[in-house]
């Protein structure tokens, strides 16, 4: 079984390490994680690869299936799953390992789950880029890391319609914003009320210059919280500069310069 994860963490703890020869070391760092999770989201963890049967028998009823959760108020396994590639705030981190998993129940259906994500070999930006969202939600995407898939998608990526690349948009967040929010000023506008958020022109002028519609980019961009980063969005659907999410999530960017 593969793992295939989207949901909202909050990053609780950020811890740096080397790895690596001790004449050549390397920056790795640790990611601790919480999310709010429904109880299919335990089993795909337990049996990752086909393992984890064992656990899965003590912590659901034999009988009918169901979680243990009115007996088990939290839980922890030893169980490692390696090369997952996480995607957050706009970046791809291939290679990761996530351990240190335990839930705590909330009731007969979610729980909170808590584990680390170890990342090695980061981009030079995403230690400061993730340290600007301690203690925040973000957007994560965790997925089960096949050679022959990446290397398609990166081929398909070369062909496709040119976009920011991640690289460049790092070095855009910092340029651009001020004209961004030149570009933003001039673009047709919904109605204005008393609640529209000041940062409404910025996030506007971004998601069309960047052809970036999601939460993660403009959370990113703008160095806000996820929940106010997703009215944004939805403040731009109902616009119609944005489309409605598809079947898989993703939006796309109508409106043009």
């Amino acid at each position: 079984m593969e793992l295939n994860l989207v949901t909202v963490a909050t990053l609780k703890h950020i811890n740096l390490r080397q790895e690596g020869p001790k004449d050549a070391p390397a920056l790795a760092f640790d990611l601790k994680l919480v999310c709010n999770v429904e109880a299919d989201v335990i089993d795909d963890l337990l049996c990752v690869d086909n393992e984890g049967q064992a656990l899965e028998c003590f912590w659901k009823d034999d009988k009918d299936g169901k979680p243990r959760f009115p007996q088990l108020s939290s839980l922890s396994f030893s169980r490692r799953i390696n090369e997952v590639e996480l995607n957050t705030l706009g970046m791809h981190l291939p290679g990761c390992r996530l351990g240190g998993f335990s839930f705590e129940a909330l009731d007969g259906k979610r729980a909170n789950l808590q584990f680390s994500c170890a990342v090695s070999q980061p981009p030079g930006n995403a230690l400061p880029i993730l340290a600007d969202f301690l203690a925040q939600d973000i957007e994560i995407e965790l997925l089960s890391q096949q050679g022959d898939l990446l290397a398609q998608r990166e081929a398909d990526a070369d062909h496709a319609i040119p976009r920011l690349r991640p690289e460049v948009f790092d070095r855009a967040t910092e340029e651009q914003l001020s004209m961004l929010q030149a570009m933003a000023a001039t673009l047709p506008v919904g109605p204005v009320g008393e609640d529209q958020d000041e940062l409404l022109a910025s996030a506007r002028g971004f998601v069309i210059r960047s052809d970036r519609a999601s939460i993660s980019a403009i959370q990113r961009f703008l160095r806000i919280g996820y929940n106010r980063a997703a009215r944004l969005i939805e403040t731009l659907e109902t616009e119609g500069v944005i489309t409605a999410p598809g079947p898989d999530g993703t939006r796309h960017v109508l409106a043009t310069l």
